[in-house]
């Protein structure tokens, strides 16, 4: 089977001559098509370096990286980009899936708080009809779906219709 990654050799230092620190200090592997690897090591051991390196978010300070025959690491930025742009770039579902769950936190969770907000301030108003206004013979489900409506028409609107005379804010 063809490889699809292959490391050698790879170094990546940090720092200078009196405080130089090997991150990544001459690791060599390859991964062949249809193969999978995990990278474990001890926290500080260069995992998240060598991620960096064959992302190409870092570049090595020694060593080779091809990613599908292509050699990385003699690259120059503006290539890098492309590379990263064709062969490394998200797919179109899983930005479709990022952009769903920023509209789900940043417009759905609010309209829901919103709701949920109304609602409790409804439950307040419906308790107050109940005893005030007879209204104690209604069924459970029956006023839970007259509190349901009015919280959704509340968030919308930001008020509701109780008479023909008067309207009532919360």
């Amino acid at each position: 089977m063809a490889s699809i990654l292959t490391v050698k050799q790879l170094q990546k230092y940090y720092g200078g001559s009196g405080n130089l620190t090997k991150a990544v200090d001459g690791i060599s592997f390859s991964v062949e098509q249809g193969g999978f690897i995990g990278i474990m090591g001890a926290s500080g051991s260069g995992k998240t370096t060598l991620l960096s390196c064959i992302s190409t978010i870092d570049r090595p300070t020694a060593g080779q990286i091809c990613i599908g025959g292509t050699d990385i690491t003699a690259m120059k930025e503006k290539q890098l980009a492309a590379f990263r742009r064709d062969k490394l770039g998200a797919d179109k579902p899983m930005l479709r899936r990022a952009l769903l769950r920023q509209i789900a936190v940043y417009f759905l969770l609010p309209l829901l708080l919103a709701v949920v907000h109304s609602f409790f301030g409804l439950w307040a108003a419906n308790e107050t009809l109940m005893a005030d206004g007879g209204m104690g013979n209604m069924s459970g489900s029956i006023a839970a779906t007259a509190a349901f409506v009015g919280a959704m028409y509340l968030a919308y609107f930001g008020m509701i219709y109780v008479s023909a005379k008067s309207c009532l804010k919360l």
